[in-house]
This record gives C-alpha cells, structure tokens and sequence, in this order.
C-alpha cells in the first residue's frame, strides 16, 4: 500500500508539473508551440528515455527561423528539462550540440528546483535561445571546440571504451613512450622500468616481468593548441598531417615509432585544454583494409617482399596511408590524476613524500590507508603481530588476512591498490628497527607511531632527541572506548613525546576522565583486557592523526603541538565519564564534545627538569592499537 500511495502521489506531482511546463511555454514562445508525438520522440532522440515533449520555433539574428525542442524524462520534474535544436548544420560544425540535437547546457554539478518546473523550462529554453545565438555569432565555436577537445574527440570515437590507460603525468614536450597490453587494455608509462614497476604492483611480479619483454614503444605528440573537428584523423596519412603540422621532428617521432613495430601502431596526441592536459589515441592497424583497394592481404604492410625486407620508405607509405584509423580514449592512472584531477598542488607534493608507519593496528591500517590515499608516494609499514578474528570488525584487512602478519597484508593490499605508490611492509619490531636503525629512518619525511605501546615508543622519543630531531615524529593513540584520540607531533623545538606522559606513558591530561570503580573487559584468559569500541567511534581519531601526518608532510612545523579529537558528550556521560576540567581550563572554551583542537604540549617532564621515579604499578589509559 505505502508504496502504491508513493507511486501515486508522484504521478500526479509529475501531471501538474508537465501542465506548469505547457502554460509556461504557451506564455512564453507563443502560438509556434506544439506537443510532441511519442512517435516523434522516439524517432528523433532513439537513444534517450524521454516521454513528453514540446516543439516551438525561434527568430534569431542571422534572419533564420530555427525549432527547438523541450524534452524530459519519466523522472521529470526531478531531473530537468533538455533542450534540442532541430534545424541545426553537421554534426561537429558547432560545439555543445550533441549527435541527435541535444544542447548542453547545464554542468554536472547543476541542481534546479522540482517544485517549480515551469520556471525551469523557461530557464532552459533561454539558456537554449543565448547559446544557438553565440553559435551564430562565431566567436566561441573554435574557443570551445579547442578549450574542450576531449569532449568532441570522444563523440567521435570508434568506442566508448577507454583501452588506453597512461601511467604518467603528461609533459609539455614529445617523447617516444612505451607501452603493454593486459586483458584487453593498454597501459603507457614513460620508459620500461615505470611501467613493469605499475604492472608487477598492479597485476603481480609474474607479469610485470613477462609484459616487460613485451613492450613497444608509442609516439607521444604535444600538440600546439588542440586540433579542430576537421582535423581529427580518419586515416593514416591523416595522423602523419597532424604531426607535421606541429614539426618536422615530431613527425619523425612517429616514423620512428612505426619502424619499430611489426603489427598495430598506437599514438597518442596531448595538448593543453580548458582544464588542464588531455590526451587522445589513436590505433593504426597495419593490415587492415585500406580504402578502395578491395579485400586486406595478410601482413599488408610486408605484402610484395621476403620477412624482415620490406624498405622502410614502403612501411611508413603503408601505416601512413589510406588505412582507416580507430580514435579511442584514455584513462589516466597517474598519481597526481588519482589524487587531485592533476590540479591540486599538494598530491604531487605528497608523491615526493616518504613516511614510515609503526603499528598497523585498528589504528595504525586506517592511518596507512588514509596515507595511500592521499598520494604519500613511499609508505614503510611495520608491525610484528598477526591479524586475529577479534581484530578484523575495526580493521582496513578482512577476513582473508586472518593469521597473516597486518604489516605484510596491508602492505600488499594497498600496493595492488596503489600501484604508483611504492608501499613495503616489515614483519619486525619496532624497538628492533629503531635500536638498528634498519629503516633508514632519518631519510624518511615523517614516521608515525600508532603502536599504543610506551616501551617501544619511549625508545623512538629518545632515539628522535638523541639525532636532534631532525623530521617530526607523529604519536597517536586512542583513550577509552575510542572517544577520544590524540596525534602529538614532535617537533625540532618544543617537547619531546616524554614531557606529556608520565612514567608509565599516560598522557599526563587524559581528554576524558573516568570513574575509578570501571573495570576492563576482558577476553576468556587472564591477560586479553580491552575496552570495547568499533570503527564508527574510531573514525575520529584515525582521520585527526592522518590529517596530522599529510599537515606535516606538507608544512613541517617547527614546534610540538597536539591535536586532540573529543567523542560525543552524550556517549562519554553514558558510558561513565567526563571531560577533564583541565583540559577545559587550557582550551579557554567550552568543549561540546564531537570536536577538534590544537593543544600546546609540555616541554618539560617535570618543574624539575627530570623523571620523578615511581615505583607503584599503574595501569595506562592508552587504548593499545591491536
């Protein structure tokens, strides 16, 4: 019943809004309008979902008399209107017309209110009315052919699918590139090494090494300025016109490419649009059937001569002639793409970036991941322990890690994931790695410890002061239940990770205060205690520390500092405890709970100067990070 009432009620939203539309357009064009037969809909638009619609005509400027259609969907008034120009010239003369007549003139990021649609259409129709009169006009057709020649390449292309996937950061300058194919795509990197190091991190070690002796290299052409329509190529001799256009040298780039392969040549032409470099390819296959010349012979290119004889002058003529041509479309995998479009200046920063992560715990595999996916490009993991059941509910692995070492399986999780990033992992201890020095740690940018263990982490502090302190050393925990989380980072002034703890490696102001008489859960055997929580109230604190780590990775600072991240207030009451009334004596504001804050941190361990000794045995109210 509930939803047949939905259904309709939003039948007759839907009758309402076609007859605001109707009355809109009546007023508005005049007697030119007419409704559209469903017939003529699907005639006209066959590739589209549109089930009412509306013809009128329109005077413009030139002394032409041009109908426009309003068309919408069953979804209507939800999705908006789409206007076409029926009395249009061919395709691809003007720009933001597509193939049936569609106009494009809302962007993807376009919301309209549903509960006015006959203002809607109206704005439609005039958004429609301005740009046929631009069209006329002329100035904005070679602009916007050129600025967004991605878009006009690929209503052209031979398929929609995008077999061309380019592994690097297009340059500004032609190259000779190399490239594989792999189940059906072809991959493009600069030079061998690029691309069996994407291909081993992405598909295996085993592959990597057998497409590696596989390669062949691709011309890589930068275009000037971005071809017109009239300029895409149709046939070999086309793609030849093109690079000679720009320069002798380039076309010489692309002869060189084509020397070198026996079968298909693949080229790609790049240039510089509106949002940034693009690139196009295009396929060249050498036996394929020429225009005019009847059935294709076998190996066409060496038909007439012995294997290994044909003159090259014959091979470039035969690639670079009347063959038919395949424009296709790339996908790009390249880091600073994957992180930021290729427009946000921190990703190629991060990709220079090195960072060593001890502890892949619940904290410690979202950090990683956080870390991956901001684009860090070389991640160390460490970690001695391996992945139990009890962990898998708040933790990046699942439970096709079970038993595995987290630093190994995490490692090559997000190796397979990022294959331009370069991710290792240690199955080692971290108090081992940090007395030897193993890691290199000093030619790292940052190292992370997300181990919630004092002994291993008092042992970097001092190891961290002893080399003065030449990176920042990023600390991160939880306390109780995960509802509240700290990221101290260490810096070359200020104190050491020693001057907020006390002897037992608690911070010396806990964010929450709990009362005495709580006890720890405990698994069935006598040394498993824990405080429980899950990823949701965890999600805080690994987002605070990962932002902490990207914070310095970019803007080292030169003082420690710590960031704290504070739980729901209604949770921590419920739970039985209370914000510290210190922490709100140094935060000079009220703190609410669900919040960030940046806190000083101590840079003495005590008033005078050293460690006070306690021999009491006390219990931490760092969360261990399992």
């Amino acid at each position: 019943m509930p939803e047949t009432e939905f259904s309709d009620g939003r039948d007759t939203n839907r009758r309402h809004a076609l007859l605001a539309v109707a009355r809109a357009l009546r007023e508005h064009v005049g007697a030119s309008l007419r409704r559209l037969e469903n017939s003529e809909i699907r005639s006209t638009y066959p590739d589209r979902h549109y089930s009412e619609g509306w013809r009128f005509s329109v005077a413009f400027p030139d002394g032409e008399t041009r109908r426009i259609d309003l068309v919408v969907s069953e979804v209507f008034p939800s999705v908006p209107p789409r206007a076409a120009l029926v009395d249009r010239p061919d395709y691809l003369t003007w720009p933001h017309i597509e193939h049936d007549g569609i106009l494009c003139l809302l962007n993807n990021l376009s919301e309209v209110d549903p509960n006015n649609p006959g203002a809607v259409a109206l704005n439609i129709v005039n958004r429609a009315v301005r740009l046929v009169e631009e069209l006329i006009e002329g100035k904005i057709v070679e602009r916007d052919f050129r600025e967004e020649f991605l878009t006009y390449w690929f209503y052209g292309a031979s398929s929609s699918v995008r077999d061309v996937v380019t592994l690097f950061d297009p340059p500004q300058s032609s190259c000779l590139m190399r490239c594989c194919t792999h189940e059906g795509l072809t991959y493009v990197a600069r030079d061998d090494d690029d691309l069996a190091r994407w291909i081993s991190n992405r598909f295996g070690e085993k592959a990597g090494r057998r497409l590696r002796n596989r390669s062949k290299p691709v011309a890589y052409i930068w275009l000037s300025k971005p071809p017109m329509p009239r300029e895409y190529p149709q046939c070999g001799a086309d793609v030849m016109a093109l690079a000679h256009k720009e320069s002798e040298a380039k076309a010489q780039l692309l002869s060189e490419s084509a020397l070198q392969q026996a079968t298909g040549l693949l080229c790609l032409f790049a240039a510089e649009g509106r949002g940034g470099p693009g690139i196009v390819p295009v396929h060249i296959d050498r036996s394929a059937k020429q225009k005019g010349l009847g059935r294709p012979a076998k190996r066409q290119i060496h038909t007439g001569f012995r294997p290994g004889k044909t003159p090259d002058a014959i091979k470039l003529a035969r690639t670079f002639g009347t063959n038919t041509v395949r424009r296709t479309q790339v996908a790009r995998a390249d880091g600073p793409w994957i992180h930021g479009r290729g427009k946000d200046a921190r990703s190629r920063d991060l990709l220079g970036k090195s960072a060593t992560v001890f502890g892949c715990g619940s904290v410690g595999s979202f950090v990683a991941e956080h870390l991956a996916r901001s684009g860090v490009g070389e991640l160390n993991l460490v970690d001695y322990d391996e992945l139990v059941w009890a962990n898998v509910g708040r933790h990046v692995l699942g439970a096709t890690s079970v038993g595995r070492n987290k630093a190994l399986a995490l490692a090559e999780q997000l190796q397979r994931e990022f294959p331009h990033l370069e991710i290792n992992g240690f199955d080692a201890s971290a108090s081992r790695i940090v007395a030897n020095d193993q890691l290199g740690l000093l030619d790292v940018d940052v190292i992370a410890s997300l181990m919630g263990n004092w002994a291993a982490e008092s042992l970097l502090d001092q190891w961290h002061s002893f080399n003065g302190c030449p990176l920042s050393v990023i600390y991160g925990w939880t306390e109780d239940h995960a509802l509240a989380g700290s990221a101290v980072a260490v810096a070359k002034e200020g104190g050491s990770l020693a001057c907020g703890l006390n002897s037992i490696g608690a911070p010396k102001m806990p964010a929450i205060i709990w009362s005495e008489n709580q006890q720890l859960d405990t698994e069935p055997s006598c040394a498993d205690h824990y405080r429980p929580y899950g990823a949701v109230e965890l999600a805080g604190t690994t987002a605070l520390i990962s932002r902490t780590i990207v914070d310095e990775l970019l803007r080292p600072s030169s003082a420690s500092y710590r960031n704290l991240w504070i739980g729901s207030s209604d949770k921590i009451a419920a739970l039985g405890g209370s914000i510290n009334a210190d922490l709100l004596s140094e935060a000079g504001s009220e703190i609410v709970g669900s919040q960030a804050m940046k806190l000083a941190w101590p840079n003495k361990l005590h008033a005078n100067g050293k460690q006070a000794s306690n021999n009491k045995v006390e219990t931490a109210s760092m969360e261990s990070a399992d």
